[in-house]
Parts: structure tokens; C-alpha cells; sequence
């Protein structure tokens, strides 16, 4: 089986797509790799793989409540049962549903008593791959539909097609959304490492403290990756005092790094290569322990 390693930051902006990239860049020079993107509000580790154009693999489809006039009695359960608020219960007529905040849970079906409300499909996003580099890298991307709010299930749909086809590579590199929400749950499940993308400023430590906790809970190994550092020392003690997670690489703050970041050439990055090297030890390791 594959080695999954899934990256994540606490805040958007801090390194944590550059990481995935040049990881999978990397990576593929002797390995099968799978790179996935599972930031489905912002997809553009295609932009860092130089991936082209990807062509789509299938629909994310959601099933959403439809009811049946004629039928309901106009009880209120399922305006009772709805946690997201999505039905609206009016003083005349069948309850109103607001699409954009229904996650399709059906406990509105479940609770209905005169079975009037039936199912409407609708595309909440789609999954897109890309063939790089003579198989040795593949990009597995997906993406929420424009005017959808919820992008866990396409997280999950991706996910899954993520675990029908990892059995043909030798590691698994996922790019996670920054934050602590359930759409990062959904990437971090069945990962078998984590590497946080921490920046070493006030803010940044504060952010990765709540995805260090959100990593734990799930009970998912893990190690850092500073980056920007300017003054190493003092930045991984402050890392370090604040995250539960030893330091795997710190990367400098410079000027060289935007420029291979802009011409797309992130392996290039000083200390890049570290994680690396880091990242294959730790699969040796989950090997030798299965």
C-alpha cells in the first residue's frame, strides 16, 4: 500500500500548496505518485504541477429534499429536524427550502410522516484528473460547483476515488484546505502522516495550534514544516512551545524562493529536498512497522 501524506496550515497564504507540490515533484522522480488536491473551494496545486488543463472524471452529486404538495400535511417535523436551517416553515404552504444551505443529511425523509418529500439531485462539484509526467505523477483534483457552500462531500467523493485507485502508487500526496473545518477532517481520514505548514508569526502559530488539536483528535501522526523563516532558532522555539509536533524542516525566508515559486520550479527551494528525504524515511518506517 501507498504512503499518504496529507499537508496542512492553520491559515491560507503560509506555504502549504508550494510544500505539496514540490513534495510530489520530488517524489516522482523515483516513485509512482498520486497528488491530490482537496482544497475544492480553491483548487491550484494544478497551477504548481504545471499540470494544463484536467479532464474531468465525474460529477459530485447531493440529494436534496423535494416536496410534495399535494402530500404534506404541513406537520413542521422536518423544518423541526433540519440542524442547518435549510427549511423554512411559512404560515401558509409547504415548507420553503433554501438549497445553498442544505448538506443533504435526509433526516428530513427519515422524519416526514406521509413520505412527501422525495429527492432532486444536484451537482455540487466535480472530480478532474491530469497525467504528468509519463504516469509517474498523477493529479487528482476536485472542485466545488460555483454557488455551493459546502464542500465536505466533494472532499469525501474525492476522497474515495482517492482510496478506488491508490493501490498504483508508491505515495499519495494530499494538499488539504488551510483551517480547521470538516472539509480538512475529510482529507486528514485514513492519511497515514500529516506535515503542518506552520509560518513562524503570532498569527500563524495561533492558527496551527487549532489544526494541531483537530490532528490529534483524528489521531493522525505528525511533524512541522516552518517556513519563512528569517531567524531559525528562535523561530522553531516558538514553533515548538506552542505545536506538539517536532520540527521536520525549516525553510528561509528569500527572495530566490518567490522567483522559483513564480516560474513554478518549487522542488528548487532550499531545504525542499529535506522534506523529502524526511517524508521516505517515514515511509520506510510505517513499512517496516506493518
Amino acid at each position: 500500500m501507498p504512503f499518504t501524506i496529507c499537508v496542512v496550515s492553520g491559515k491560507g497564504g503560509v506555504g502549504k500548496t508550494t510544500v505539496a507540490a514540490a513534495l510530489s515533484k520530488i517524489l516522482a522522480r523515483k516513485y509512482r505518485v498520486l497528488a491530490v488536491d482537496a482544497d475544492v473551494e480553491c483548487p491550484n496545486l494544478h497551477i504548481l504541477l504545471k499540470a494544463g488543463e484536467l479532464e474531468k472524471v465525474r460529477d459530485v452529486c447531493t440529494t436534496l429534499p423535494e416536496i410534495d404538495e399535494k402530500r404534506c400535511i404541513q406537520c413542521g417535523r422536518c423544518v423541526e429536524v433540519c440542524r442547518k436551517n435549510a427549511l423554512f416553515r411559512r404560515k401558509e404552504g409547504v415548507p420553503l427550502l433554501i438549497e445553498e444551505q442544505c448538506n443533504g443529511c435526509k433526516a428530513c425523509f427519515i422524519v416526514c410522516p406521509t413520505k412527501a418529500i422525495g429527492e432532486k439531485k444536484v451537482v455540487m462539484g466535480t472530480i478532474r484528473k491530469r497525467v504528468i509526467e509519463n504516469d509517474r505523477l498523477v493529479l487528482l483534483s476536485g472542485e466545488l460547483e460555483v454557488g455551493q457552500e459546502e464542500p465536505t462531500p466533494v472532499v469525501r467523493e474525492l476522497m474515495r476515488e482517492v482510496e478506488a485507485v491508490k493501490r498504483d502508487f508508491d505515495f499519495v500526496v494530499v494538499d488539504a484546505a488551510p483551517g480547521v473545518k470538516c472539509n480538512v477532517a475529510a482529507a486528514l481520514e485514513g492519511c497515514d502522516h500529516t506535515l503542518l505548514v506552520v509560518e513562524p508569526t503570532p498569527f500563524g502559530v495561533e492558527d496551527a495550534k487549532r489544526v494541531a488539536e483537530l490532528i490529534k483528535i483524528i489521531g493522525v501522526d505528525a511533524h512541522v514544516v516552518i517556513n519563512r523563516s528569517v531567524k531559525r532558532e528562535e523561530d522553531e522555539k516558538r514553533v515548538m512551545g506552542s505545536v506538539p509536533f517536532s520540527v521536520i524542516c525549516t525553510l528561509p525566508y528569500s527572495t530566490e524562493a518567490v522567483r522559483l515559486y513564480v516560474a513554478g520550479d518549487v522542488e528548487k527551494m532550499e531545504g525542499i529536498g529535506d522534506i523529502a528525504k524526511a517524508v521516505e524515511k517515514l515511509a520506510e518506517l510505517s513499512g517496516e512497522e506493518g
